[in-house]
């Protein structure tokens, strides 16, 4: 990164853990960086710590298996119908699902309502391609089952966006308040702002995230959006300070091959590992 970057719409340090803080020094008047733009998302995608991460995620993480828990020929066998294993697989994203939620999705009409949203989804469009907008916009689908599912007791925009996202993968981000802070898109706009990004200049940071997920080897089944959140995630969950936090600080990536480094206390790892 040089020095007139996307961190140049930080000011001073960019985490609301740095070290002026820890010790009770007073620090300089802290400024949020400016709402998601094309820039940062590419100095984060195009960061040399970006293929670590990745390999480091999916070499014990938790997370890792959100993709294929239940799936072990790496398909869907039911698309449209949340079963038990989606629910399943979002507790290892440290989501849970609340009884009362789970019975309404198994076998309520919250999961009969869902399905039929979703039959209305393709399975095989990107968030970013020409389709996209018109899937993820407002009154779409997609927005309906979301809002079918927060209108469930205890079902909040996280779990919802992560529950549509186990079954639209290539289509619905995973996101969290680590992500959210590192990026900032702007208020409820996350699915259409991403699919901004994703097509400008070409699909430049598409190209980027392809070439990642290459570089890392990482299972067909890991969508290209999948690869972006997993990065942003792993650049900020360790620094990421609550409501307060100013954002995602580059420079405070880990450095090199070694997995520890990433450790945190959002660190979910399998067993064994």
């Amino acid at each position: 990164m040089t020095d007139n970057g996307p961190q140049e719409e930080l000011l001073n340090d960019t985490c609301g853990v740095c070290p002026h803080w820890r010790r009770g020094r007073p620090g300089p008047p802290l400024r949020r960086r400016a709402p998601m733009n094309h820039r940062h998302l590419l100095a984060i995608v195009e960061h040399p710590a970006a293929v670590s991460a990745l390999r480091c995620y999916y070499g014990g993480w938790t997370g890792s298996r959100f993709e294929s828990l239940g799936r072990p020929d790496g398909t869907d066998p039911h698309p449209d119908q949340i079963t038990a294993a989606d629910i399943a697989a979002v507790s290892l994203l440290s989501v849970t699902v609340p009884a009362e939620g789970a019975i309404a999705l198994l076998e309520g009409d919250l999961g009969r309502q869902v399905a039929e949203q979703l039959r209305a989804i393709p399975t095989d469009v990107d968030l970013g391609t020409a389709q996209a907008f018109e899937l993820v916009r407002d009154g779409s689908a997609a927005n309906r089952a979301w809002h079918l599912l927060t209108a469930q007791h205890r079902i909040g925009p996280v779990l919802a966006g992560t529950l549509l996202a186990r079954k639209r993968p290539r289509l619905i981000p995973v996101h969290d308040a680590v992500v959210e802070c590192a990026i900032k898109p702007p208020p409820h706009q996350l699915w259409i702002s991403l699919n901004h990004q994703l097509q400008t200049n070409d699909g430049l940071l598409r190209n980027q995230l392809r070439r990642l997920h290459t570089a890392a080897r990482l299972p067909e089944q890991v969508s290209v959006l999948r690869v972006l959140g997993v990065i942003v995630w792993m650049f900020h969950q360790r620094t990421h300070a609550g409501p307060n936090c100013i954002g995602l600080d580059l420079s405070a990536v880990p450095a090199g091959p070694d997995c520890t480094a990433w450790l945190g206390p959002r660190t979910q790892l399998t067993a064994g590992t």
